[in-house]
Order: structure tokens, then C-alpha cells, then sequence
């Protein structure tokens, strides 16, 4: 779980630190397509790593256990609802919350 999170944490930098890298591009309009397709991708590992960290943890509390020491504190605030009772309402506010917090840090 661990392991995952990290990677795609890693996968999105490495999105954004590749937008940048096409120094040969003279038309503003494909460089920001470069740009907007890398932040697309960012986000998609981010919004993935978000949704595994919310259910994640909300095994970790279904069954009464801590989260590991080692589990990335960016992921610890991610808002837990009961397994049983997670609905589409319940993740959007997960992620809307953890994605508030993502950028507020």
C-alpha cells in the first residue's frame, strides 16, 4: 500500500518535471498542450493515489488497526467513512478534502 501511494506520488512529479523538457517546441499553443497534458497525468496519479489512501484507511479503521508508521503524511488527513457506507457523495468529499489539503501544503 505503502509503495504504491509513494510511486504515484512519484509518477506525478515525474508528469510535471516532463512538461518542460521540450526546449525544441516554438508554438506557444503545443507548448501548453505539453503542459496541460502532463498536469493531466499528475493529477490522475494523484486523484488515484487519494482514492487508494481513503479506502485504505478505511480498512485500517474498520478493523481497529493503526496506520503504519511509514504511511506518507499527506495521506493521513484523508476524511474515513465506514466501508460499508461508502457511496460516490462520501469519496468526493474524501478527495475534495484531501486534494484541499494537498494544496494547501
Amino acid at each position: 500500500m505503502i509503495r504504491i501511494l509513494t510511486f504515484l506520488d512519484y509518477k506525478a512529479k515525474w508528469w510535471r518535471d516532463q512538461s518542460h523538457l521540450r526546449t525544441d517546441v516554438i508554438d506557444d499553443s503545443v507548448k501548453r498542450g505539453i503542459v496541460a497534458y502532463a498536469e493531466k497525468q499528475a493529477f490522475l496519479r494523484e486523484s488515484l493515489a487519494i482514492f487508494f489512501a481513503s479506502q485504505w484507511l478505511g480498512v485500517f479503521t474498520m478493523y481497529g488497526e493503526d496506520v503504519p508508521k511509514t504511511w506518507p503524511a499527506k495521506y493521513r488527513h484523508v476524511a474515513v467513512v465506514p466501508r460499508h457506507t461508502i457511496t460516490r457523495r462520501h469519496r468526493s468529499k474524501a478527495y475534495k478534502q484531501l486534494v484541499s489539503y494537498l494544496h494547501n501544503n
